[in-house]
């Protein structure tokens, strides 16, 4: 039996701290025949946002437990067994976001205590190969399971809620009767009551894939087989907050029942923070009333979907000559996904201001998601030829895709009540995404070993892309869409140097220019898109260089190892609406992240010291652009945090704070 296992401590930069940790063992029960492995672990990522508001710290904490336990036996040459289960359990704070000043890693004017994500996971597998004379054959069959449990704060509707609020401060009610003028309280600088996102999701599937792969003397060999999986997946989800905040009346009256009938808070600090949290006074008199009842609270979206996979592959190698081959393969992808939404209580005032939806709320039936069907071919084909016994040069051509899918079914109200139920039927699913690629590129490799270089330049045309966009209400709401076809060409290397036994020097970069040609149109949805426009999240220009070291200390066994590296990403768009570099589509990038390592080891045990982010970057390279969107629909009402970035309303994410890691690794 042996054992081995790591002690893990991390530190963030003005966050949280935290120990992990990992211990495998294996253990013998027939010697060169059957084993038995249990790996445990405990994988933490403390948080390092810190939440104004309501005091919360390191909000963004995350920790997990995982074990896997594998069996494995070989009874003889031919055979083998591989028998895996793996069960995951992780945990998560509020997510990742912010606004204001990145430097500060705060978030302010929203509270998010109460947030959570619970996330657990299952996995079943069994691995069987066996040999014969020239074929292998190999059956993976596998089950997956997934449920998750989560409560985040709602960009959306919180959003909407403090712009309500600002609004109302233009006519505020105490005016007339001598109370302060709050008309020009136009940006938010007190709390504002969050609205969560409440969802319970579950996915389960079933799996079987069968390979065949040959082992000929001649110049003629392939690898076929076919797959199958069988899915089901729901998500029920909900909006939670202490007042109706989905109903413009209902906030309005809750907002003037507080201000008209408890004056006395205007005095208490409530006013001069204006939008802050309400008193329950208003709410409750709402409540009492009948108002919630009469409008309508926010209801529960129930999305359900079930789904098969069918495909089959063959791929043959053909060797023309001892230096020249080809390889030709083709793969059949076919999929059924079948989906349904009902999504309940509509919104009465959002009813009536709907342009083409009936003024008869809620409507008898809620519109279904409908059905994603994907049905091709893939085909693919490469050729090789070997210059000399350093040198490969490659050409390759191939086609893939990316699965079609649903909408979360919370967004089809907000899409109904704005566009109508053709468009919101239109909308509520998304094709798939297809790309035909080509290659040429060569790879070197000194004989020695301590040179190599990979060179390749590419050209993709990529069609019925797939994005996440945004629009404007009453009320607004963000899906994925098919926004057009575009390409992308570019050129990519790395290399690598290795001047001795110690030290062994990298690099690598690419530079790729990515535009949507083609715009979709087709359901009068995505307006924002341009020809030229930039394919999100694609970085213009990227590099990467590093240097790895290995050397022995001593005549005990002892080893000094370390590792420095740095990776900078370019400029890139980050959503197909809105024009580049405006508040709807900020552009990204242009940052660089250092990373370094040093440790000790031998045989037995192992110490390291690591930092990444060495120079604690708080880049911005995620965004959310809700603020922007409902900034827009108000006629450009400004309600971003006063030290926000340019063109950053709200709801970004940044890279990580220097994270400084002790590990303790040891084996017997």
């Amino acid at each position: 039996m042996s054992v081995k296992g790591e002690l893990r401590y991390k530190n963030v930069d003005d966050g949280g701290s935290d120990f992990g940790g990992g211990l495998a063992v294996n253990i013998p029960i027939k010697e060169d025949v059957a084993g038995l492995r249990i790996v445990g672990n405990r994988v933490v990522e403390p948080g390092y946002i810190d939440n104004d508001v309501d005091g919360t710290e390191n909000t963004n904490d995350y920790e997990a437990h995982n074990i896997r336990a594998v069996f494995y036996v070989e009874p003889n040459d031919r055979l083998k067994i591989r028998l895996t289960g793996t069960y995951n359990d992780a945990d998560q704070g509020a997510f990742g976001t912010l606004n204001g000043d990145p430097e500060d890693q705060t978030l302010f004017s929203i509270s998010t205590d109460g947030s959570f994500v619970k996330d657990k996971y299952y996995i079943a597998s069994a691995n069987l190969s066996y040999k014969f004379d020239k074929i292998s054959v190999e059956s993976i069959t596998s089950y997956f399971e997934r449920n998750r449990d989560r409560r985040q704060l709602d960009p959306f509707f919180t959003n909407q809620t403090q712009a309500i609020r600002q609004l109302f401060a233009l006519t505020n009610p105490l005016v007339p009767f001598g109370g302060p003028d709050l008309s020009g309280l136009l940006v938010a600088s007190g709390p504002v009551e969050p609205v969560f996102s409440v969802d319970t999701s579950h996915f389960d599937q079933i799996s079987q894939e069968l390979r065949f792969v040959s082992d000929f003397d001649g110049p003629f060999n392939f690898v076929a087989g076919a797959f199958f999986r069988s899915f089901d997946q729901s998500v029920v989800s909900t909006t939670d907050s202490v007042q109706s905040v989905a109903l413009l009346p209902v906030t309005l009256f809750n907002i003037a029942g507080d201000q008209l009938l408890n004056p006395a808070s205007v005095y208490a600090g409530y006013v001069p923070t204006f939008p802050a949290n309400p008193s329950t006074l208003g709410s409750e008199l709402g409540d009492q009333l009948g108002l919630s009842d009469f409008f309508g609270a926010p209801g529960t979206a129930a999305t359900n979907g079930s789904g098969k996979q069918y495909s089959a592959f063959f791929e043959l190698t053909y060797d023309l000559t001892d230096r020249l081959s080809v390889t030709a393969g083709l793969r059949s992808h076919n999929e059924e996904l079948n989906a349904s939404s009902i999504a309940a209580s509509y919104d009465l005032l959002a009813g009536l201001l709907g342009a083409n939806v009936p003024r008869n709320f809620p409507p008898a039936d809620a519109p279904s998601l409908g059905d994603v069907d994907v049905n091709v071919f893939l085909p693919k084909f490469a050729v090789e030829y070997k210059a000399s016994e350093e040198l490969l040069v490659y050409g390759l051509y191939s086609e893939g895709v990316r699965n079609g899918n649903i909408n979360s079914g919370s967004t089809g109200p907000a899409i109904l009540q704005t566009f109508g139920e053709d468009v919101a039927r239109e909308v509520s699913t998304f094709e798939e995404e297809r790309v035909r690629s080509f290659e040429l590129g060569l790879k070197y490799q000194s004989l020695d070993g301590r040179i190599g270089a990979n060179i390749a330049g590419f050209y993709n045309l990529f069609e019925d892309i797939q994005s996440f966009i945004v629009f404007a209400g009453p009320p607004s709401a963000g899906i994925i869409d098919n926004v057009g076809d575009g390409d992308t060409i570019g050129v990519e290397a790395e290399v690598f140097y290795q001047p001795n036994d110690y030290l062994r020097l990298f690099a690598g970069g690419s530079y790729t220019k990515a535009e949507i040609d083609t715009i979709n149109v087709s359901d009068g949805f995505v307006v924002g898109t341009v020809p030229g426009q930039p394919i999100p999240f694609i970085p213009d220009f990227s590099l990467n260089v590093g240097a790895d070291f290995n050397r022995p200390v001593g005549n005990d066994g002892l080893v000094l190892v370390g590792r420095a590296f740095y990776s900078y990403t370019g400029s890139y768009s980050t959503f197909a609406d809105g024009a580049p570099g405006s508040a709807f589509n900020p552009t990204l990038g242009k940052f660089g992240i250092a990373n370094a390592s040093v440790g000790l080891r031998n045989d037995n045990w192992s110490l390291d010291l690591r930092v990444s982010n060495l120079f604690n970057k708080r880049e911005i390279n995620q965004v959310s652009p809700t603020t922007a969107v409902i900034q827009g629909s108000l006629g450009g009402l400004n309600f971003a945090p006063a030290d926000a970035p340019a063109n950053f309303a709200d709801d970004f994410q940044i890279t990580r704070p220097r994270t400084i890691s002790v590990v303790l690794g040891f084996e017997f």
